[in-house]
């Protein structure tokens, strides 16, 4: 579920995700993610660090429960690409030199990712990892 207000793009995952593809499609369902993504970890990436056809500038991806938990590894892939989405988004750099093309806009957006304050310690020990 997407809430939209033209200032905020709030993007509600859904809980228990079985696999990759489910969240690729999910992110695809609700336009975060472009028309051409290539359903992989690196497109998602880049698209995540992109989000260039995304017209709000706060974009939040709101988490319920950390999805595959069960499968150690495809979890920390997971946060390890939401952790470098947001600290990208964070640089200054993101603000410097930019070509765009005729009649295109940029928006340096706000991204966010939140968890429930009981996943806490659990995202921070994957991430640490």
């Amino acid at each position: 579920m997407v809430e939209n207000d033209g200032n905020e793009s709030l993007y509600f995952v859904p809980s228990k995700l079985k696999d990759e593809e489910s969240l690729y499609k999910f992110f695809l369902s609700t336009g975060l993610l472009p028309d051409y993504f290539g359903f992989n970890w690196d497109a998602l990436l880049d698209s995540l660090r992109d989000l260039s056809w995304v017209k709000t500038k706060s974009v939040t991806l709101i988490h319920s429960d950390i999805p595959f938990l069960n499968d150690k590894e495809i979890c920390n892939i997971y946060l390890d690409i939401l952790q470098t989405a947001v600290m990208d988004w964070r640089m200054p750099e993101n603000t410097t030199l930019l070509y765009l093309p005729p009649g295109s806009t940029y928006v340096n957006h706000d991204f966010s990712v939140v968890f429930p304050q009981n996943c806490e310690s659990v995202v921070s020990e994957i991430l640490d990892e």
